[in-house]
């Protein structure tokens, strides 16, 4: 990222600061969806917050999994975003931006939908 812009036309570090993050912290939390993610770890560094981190997505939670979500899995090492402190969360938005495969999305926190939200908010 070297400095440059965004795809947007924004300086990297007003995205770095967060000035554009909208809530307080834990109202809007990110969820990933685990047939899409690929552990790229591009939200880990957009997010000012420290919200995401690389990590392996456990055996069992792979058997909910469709057909591309394994193949995906197996491909990349079953390596996927995780959010440990998604309490943190300021909803910029940034997350979802920067994810290339559009496996992120905020939800309200205590959300249990169909994007694996229980694993979304560790």
């Amino acid at each position: 990222m070297n400095g440059t812009t965004d795809r947007h036309g924004s300086g990297i570090s007003a995205l770095l600061t967060g000035d554009s993050c909208r809530q307080p912290p834990g109202r809007l939390v990110p969820a990933i969806d685990r047939n899409r993610c690929e552990g790229k770890g591009d939200c880990v560094v957009v997010c000012p917050y420290g919200v995401f981190e690389i990590g392996v997505l456990a055996r069992e939670d792979r058997t909910g999994l469709r057909l591309v979500g394994k193949l995906k899995g197996m491909a990349h090492g079953w390596r996927q975003a995780f959010t440990p402190n998604a309490q943190a969360c300021r909803a910029c938005g940034h997350c979802v931006t920067a994810c290339p495969e559009r496996a992120i999305t905020l939800v309200r926190a205590g959300h249990n939908g169909r994007q694996d939200a229980s694993t979304a908010v560790d």
